[in-house]
């Protein structure tokens, strides 16, 4: 899933998003088995975002620049939302909402200089066809709105996005689906991810043993109160014995990790804002913790990395000399 995100975001890494960057739940078709929205308008809000760029360094703002001038668009200030969604597991039949300001003459002008540039007509709309540099996967999308751009592999997927903006089909705002109950986000949520029949989504994934385990998952991820990042999981298990797999399986990695790192107040500190509860199988756990200080201790972790890694690169070259 990691793949599919980062190749959606780099195939258009010039879209950006709506005014209206919450999930919008009447853009989902109703089948969709799994969805993940970041309402980048509300991250740009945070305290941990604004902490996160003022490290932005000039050469990536340069390459920031770079972008906005060739697309029209800022990725750091005109991407308001991303949806992604899909009916399964197959790549192909993944879909993005990309919501935001951009510049469609500049985007189409990019989209025609591809080698496998071409158009196709579904009821009136313009469907473009480009092949994508980084896998040679085939993609299409539409220009929906002035402020949003659908983007997939599947043509028949695009098709059914227009289908349903033209009230054509059932979106997950007016009809019972796989999703429903469970996707609702509320003030303050900047990421939420989640899946139903997640056992058979990750079927093929020898290494979801956990996953295989869950009906369904959802992560809702926030700042609340101003300053406290938020996170909120919850799993349905199959049944109760494999909410106690899972369950003992959690507790288990928290008592490695104390055990590796006893002497840490910071580790301390999170599994104390760390709470888990288990009924029958219902798992829930529940992260709450100061932006700022989550922030600074991710940093002074990253520059230690940093530090070691160029001390051992300095052992090496004296080493080879």
């Amino acid at each position: 899933m990691k793949k599919v995100i980062l190749l959606l975001v780099l195939v258009l890494g010039l879209v950006n998003g709506v005014g209206a960057a919450p999930l919008n739940l009447a853009q989902v078709p109703v089948e969709a088995k799994w969805l993940a929205h970041v309402d980048f308008e509300a991250l740009g809000g945070t305290d941990l975002w604004w902490l996160v760029s003022q490290e932005i360094p000039e050469q990536a703002q340069q390459k920031i620049d770079d972008i906005a001038e060739i697309t029209g668009c800022d990725p750091t200030e005109d991407i308001y939302g991303l949806t992604l969604l899909g009916p399964d597991a197959k790549e192909e039949n993944v879909v993005a909402l990309f919501y935001g300001k951009y510049d469609q003459g500049k985007l189409e002008s990019l989209l025609k200089g591809n080698a496998a540039y071409s158009e196709s007509v579904y009821k009136g709309k313009t469907i473009y066809h480009w092949v994508e540099k980084v896998r040679g996967r085939n993609q299409c999308g539409i220009f929906a709105a002035d402020s949003m751009i659908v983007v997939s592999q599947s043509e028949a997927a695009v098709q059914q996005m227009i289908d349903l903006l033209e009230g054509e089909g059932k979106s997950l705002a007016e009809g019972e689906g796989p999703l429903t109950g469970l996707v609702e986000a509320p003030e303050g949520v900047v990421f939420v991810a989640s899946a139903q029949s997640l056992n058979e989504l990750v079927a093929n994934k020898p290494r979801a043993a956990l996953a295989k385990k869950l009906e369904t998952f959802t992560l809702k991820i926030g700042e609340y109160d101003g300053c406290y990042l938020d996170v909120q999981m919850d799993m349905v298990a199959g049944n109760d014995a494999d909410a106690e797999r899972i369950a003992k399986s959690l507790m288990g990695l928290r008592a490695f990790i104390e055990l590796k790192h006893g002497d840490s107040s910071e580790v301390s500190e999170m599994f104390d804002a760390t709470s888990m509860k288990w009924d029958k199988n219902n798992i829930s756990v529940h992260f709450r913790y100061p932006s700022v200080e989550l922030f600074e201790m991710a940093k002074a972790h990253i520059m230690k990395k940093r530090l070691i890694q160029k001390g051992l690169t300095e052992l090496n070259k004296l080493k080879s000399n």
